[in-house]
């Protein structure tokens, strides 16, 4: 039997997509969420795992995140979800910094595109030079555009 081509594999994914949406294929049986009981608050590992990890929560601090909380084990039960909205909220700074500084370096970079077209492309001395750098820029443009994936290890257990 020969592999499924791309093509292949989305049609049938869309034909199952269908089927499950309009009720015709049997739902998976729900189960209940397992219960896992804390033995320590997630400040006293934290503070169990030593100097490293207590230093990366100073620095959190140092950079005005809320994570005076995890010095001490007083809220045990919204410790998780704290961590959690301190894990989004990250990921949202870093989201805006990053799309931030592309944007910044795609402006400039545009606008050195520009200068360099109505300054020297006219000029026959210049024109080689300005057209080696316009293509240089524009491959640097097209390295901004691309996008990378922060890679985090899961930090919700899954059955």
């Amino acid at each position: 039997m020969k592999p499924k081509t791309d093509a292949e594999r989305a049609k049938a994914y869309r034909e199952r997509k269908k089927l499950r949406d309009a009720g015709l294929l049997p739902q998976p049986e729900k189960r209940e969420p397992l219960e896992i009981p804390r033995t320590m608050s997630l400040s006293e590992f934290i503070q169990a795992r030593g100097e490293e990890l207590i230093e990366a929560f100073e620095w959190l601090k140092d950079y005005g995140l809320p994570v005076e909380q995890f010095h001490t084990a007083e809220h045990k039960a919204q410790e998780i979800e704290w961590t959690h909205n301190l894990i989004r909220d990250l990921d949202i700074a870093l989201s805006t910094v990053t799309s931030t500084l592309s944007n910044y370096w795609l402006t400039e970079i545009d606008r050195e595109i520009e200068r360099l077209k109505s300054d020297e492309l006219d000029v026959p001395a210049k024109r080689e030079d300005a057209l080696s750098k316009i293509v240089r820029l524009t491959d640097m443009r097209k390295s901004l555009e691309r996008t990378y994936r922060l890679t985090l290890q899961n930090f919700e257990p899954e059955e």
